[in-house]
């Protein structure tokens, strides 16, 4: 994750996408995060190619923050959208309502993933960022699927 998060901070990440520092110390945290929120990364040939999360959980709320973010070798190679899977499954399997997330309204790459995924934006806040919601469909014998648009 350290190798990761330093190609984030080299390529200027920050800018857009600043949920945390991206510092080896903060890899070696969430690297051993052992709470309710939820960090992962997508590994491809031994190397971290994503990173995503779902925070929230530990501060009591039911729908949690998503956040992904890719290796900038390896945008374009569907990795985000892979990333974007996986948390929308962690999620429903811990029963949540759905996701949410922010994004500045000039990252339109982002947009346009985020709305292939039927998120849906609504509102801005104060920095500027939108913010963007997906709603999961209730589970239908047993199986729980993201609504589609």
């Amino acid at each position: 994750m350290t190798k990761l998060f330093a190609a984030f901070a080299d390529a200027g990440y920050d800018k857009f996408f600043h949920p945390h520092p991206f510092e080896a110390a903060t890899a070696a945290l969430i690297s051993h995060h052992n709470g309710a929120d939820y960090y992962c990364a997508g590994i491809s040939d031994g190397m971290a190619v994503s990173y995503g999360f779902l925070r929230g959980y530990e501060a009591g709320y039911a729908k949690p923050s998503l956040g992904i973010a890719v290796h900038p070798q390896m945008r374009g190679n569907g990795y985000a959208g892979c990333m974007m899977l996986h948390l929308h499954d962690v999620a429903q399997r811990r029963h949540s309502p759905g996701v949410r997330l922010k994004v500045y309204p000039n990252n339109d790459r982002a947009i346009r993933l985020y709305k292939h995924f039927g998120y849906i934006f609504s509102e801005r806040l104060e920095n500027e960022q939108c913010v963007g919601s997906l709603e999961f469909a209730p589970p239908e014998l047993g199986r729980t699927t993201a609504k589609a648009k």
